[in-house]
């Protein structure tokens, strides 16, 4: 992650985990997710990995924008850094 920030401006896209589920559920290359409990996996994984993903420069909230809206808010925080 330091080499990350110190090169790049890094994101954070939120989701809830019902949302993440409902977006990759019919993914079948996703390992961790082919188990009894899916959703419980995900909640899992979030919680072990949001210490990482807390340090990202920015964080956007993905579960009610569509892609196209969350490719424009990242376009936009991207061009905001770099008038700084």
């Amino acid at each position: 992650m330091e080499s990350l920030k110190a090169h790049a401006l890094v994101f954070w896209l939120v989701a809830a985990p019902e949302t993440i589920w409902e977006r990759v559920k019919t993914q079948t290359h996703r390992p961790l997710l082919q188990g009894p409990d899916p959703l419980g996996n995900i909640r899992r994984l979030l919680a072990a990995r949001e210490p990482g993903y807390r340090q990202a420069d920015v964080f956007i909230h993905t579960g009610l924008r569509a892609p196209r809206e969350v490719a424009l808010q990242i376009a936009h925080q991207f061009h905001d850094a770099r008038k700084k």
